[in-house]
């Protein structure tokens, strides 16, 4: 499952929560997906940092991570 898929899952949990409390659901049903809520965003987490979907290529040495699109004499830095 792709990170984007599993965040999208989780916030249609969130706010089928949401619906379910302004509708007056029952009580169990309300409970369950409320209780429920942690395992999602667990889960959620799980899949968002284990996602490979993408390749990102490894820094060369002496290499650093940086802006794509600046130089680095023009990046602030403390």
């Amino acid at each position: 499952m792709k990170a984007g898929t599993a965040v999208v899952i989780a916030t249609l949990h969130l706010i089928g929560f949401y619906i379910l409390l302004n509708f007056d659901a029952s009580l169990l049903v309300t409970a369950l997906v409320f209780f429920s809520i942690p395992i999602v965003l667990m889960l959620t987490l799980f899949v968002v940092l284990l996602d490979d979907s993408s390749d990102y290529p490894q820094l060369a040495k002496n290499d650093e991570f940086g802006y794509s699109d600046k130089k680095k004499d023009d990046l602030w830095i403390l």
